[in-house]
């Protein structure tokens, strides 16, 4: 009951700042939070429904994955990964930052404000490795900010978007293809690169 006290008064106050800051970089930080505490809600949540993964368990279930904490792993001086029930990996370079994926939509903000914190700076590529929801989750926040990036995905991409959307079965609910790449169709800023059917995933 605290928790949904708490979640109903911050998305009061989130919408009232937003609706104050609407049309401003504020807007979108408000955004990002109201789904960085809806989000751990939820997570919240899924983690109470299931045991912690035992560690010497020779088995371990999906359901172990709600326990991995979002966190900051330190790869190397110019690689940091977003940890979580998917990864989001930020990637250093001279011309910008590079993100490989976007992790899961209900942790991809609390990525993203942990990356920016860690390593801030223009992001200029996002590549997404294929069209699964706990790979995109959070593409709309990044480009949101950096509408600039280019995006790179598998030329097989949106058909593979499509295909997941078509899989929903209650249609008019939030499906993978509210993606911006799918709302927004093929971007100029978006590349796609053909590769043999043996290597699709998506």
């Amino acid at each position: 009951m605290k928790t949904a006290i708490t979640l109903i008064i911050g998305l009061i106050v989130g919408f009232g700042l937003s609706v104050l800051y609407s049309g401003s970089d504020a807007e979108r930080i408000v955004k990002e939070r109201q789904a960085e505490v809806v989000g751990s809600v939820a997570s919240n949540f899924m983690a109470r429904q299931s045991d912690p993964v035992d560690s010497r368990a020779t088995v371990k279930t999906v359901a172990g994955l709600n326990h991995i904490p979002v966190e900051i792993e330190v790869i190397d001086d110019n690689i940091l990964r977003a940890t979580g029930i998917a990864n989001t990996f930020l990637i250093r370079t001279d011309e910008g930052i590079v993100l490989f994926d976007t992790g899961l939509g209900t942790q991809s903000a609390k990525h993203k404000r942990l990356l920016q914190e860690a390593a801030p700076g223009p992001v200029t590529h996002i590549v997404l490795s294929h069209s699964h929801a706990d790979h995109i989750g959070g593409t709309n926040f990044w480009l949101d900010e950096f509408p600039d990036a280019t995006v790179i995905s598998h030329e097989k991409f949106l058909s593979g978007q499509r295909y997941l959307k078509d899989l929903n079965p209650i249609s008019g609910l939030a499906t993978a293809c509210s993606t911006p790449l799918c709302r927004r169709r093929h971007r100029k800023h978006q590349v796609s690169f053909p590769m043999a059917a043996s290597n699709l995933m998506y």
